[in-house]
């Protein structure tokens, strides 16, 4: 039998039997708050969709899942999933009370992790590391599929018919599609991203490794016309370049890709600054040519400029700023070698 302890909104009621995990200890962890455990004190069987019960009416169902109380969640935490998830519209939740008298509503993947967490007697620390070590198979995985793709993709587009070649007889490979592109660069953040991870592991070799890779993929888009000379990416991977070499105690050749760094984005400063200028131009081009016209039709068009504008001598501070800030890093790095 089912005993019903609560009920939801929508009239749904609460059990404390027919599952196995009910009156088990969790332990959840919270950004900011770490580990809190608790007691799972009621759960709710997953509810099937009208057209479901219909059907099930009609090939001669009784409209209740019969089996319900065998769903068990057992001392590992297993069978907790519905025995046919295809015929469930909501899936079935867990109610847990913890000890400092927070409620929380948790689905079947959530319990059994609680559950395992509690038994394993897991640390907030050793969470970290689980949490890091899946990020890290995650990123590996993303790099994998990127360079399947991507070796695809160039042998694909390297390949010349007759009519792509130029008057000297030489194959002129076509240009590189819009999606080969994203698929690069993305390849290229998947690298930068395991650096992050590998630097929070205290692994800053791997992180050059990957940093490297980084670097590569995104030079060799530059040096094809994929990326812009002055492109963001380009500068933040010099940057992280330069932690790196710090950590594992290269000065000098940190010192060096700040200084990179600091040129890619005073390159990227002048295109805005340009940009800054030209938008002015146009300012007072429209302002112009309203004044001698008497029209004041073209207001919009004067505000638009004055918008884009202030958007681009807003960026423009912003990398004066970082501009500003690896400079002093730079100086340090000198000041500590003199010393």
């Amino acid at each position: 039998a089912r005993a019903p302890v609560a009920a939801t909104a929508s009239g749904d009621e609460w059990c404390t039997h027919g599952s196995g995990a009910v009156g088990r200890r969790v332990r959840r962890f919270f950004a900011m708050h770490g580990a809190s455990d608790g007691q799972v004190v009621a759960w709710l069987p997953p509810k099937l969709s009208d057209s479901t019960a219909s059907d099930a009416d009609d090939a001669g169902a009784d409209g209740e899942r019969e089996n319900g109380d065998e769903r068990d969640g057992g001392a590992g935490g297993g069978g907790l999933k519905g025995e046919d998830d295809a015929t469930e519209e909501e899936p079935a939740l867990w109610r847990l009370l913890h000890d400092d008298g927070d409620v929380e509503e948790v689905e079947a993947d959530e319990l059994e992790e609680a559950l395992a967490a509690h038994a394993e007697a897991r640390t907030v620390q050793q969470e970290v590391e689980l949490i890091l070590e899946a990020a890290w198979e995650a990123l590996e995985m993303a790099v994998a599929l990127y360079s399947d793709d991507d070796k695809t993709d160039t042998t694909t587009t390297t390949t010349t018919t007759p009519a792509a070649a130029n008057s000297t007889g030489s194959a002129v490979p076509p240009a590189t599609t819009e999606s080969l592109r994203a698929r690069r660069l993305a390849l290229a953040q998947a690298h930068e991203r395991l650096a992050d991870a590998a630097l929070q592991n205290e692994q800053p070799e791997r992180a050059l490794q990957e940093l490297t890779q980084a670097k590569r993929i995104l030079g060799e888009m530059r040096d094809r016309g994929d990326l812009p000379a002055d492109d963001r990416h380009l500068a933040d991977v010099e940057f992280s370049l330069g932690l790196t070499q710090l950590q594992i105690g290269s000065a000098t050749r940190a010192k060096e890709h700040y200084e990179q760094a600091v040129v890619l984005l005073q390159l990227r400063r002048a295109g805005f600054q340009k940009s800054a200028i030209e938008a002015e131009i146009a300012q007072l081009s429209t302002q112009a040519a309203a004044s001698s016209s008497g029209d004041g039709a073209s207001h919009g068009g004067i505000e638009s400029s004055r918008s884009t504008s202030t958007e681009i001598k807003r960026e423009i501070a912003l990398l004066g700023e970082i501009i500003d800030d690896i400079k002093t890093r730079v100086q340090e790095i000198s000041s500590a070698a003199a010393n």
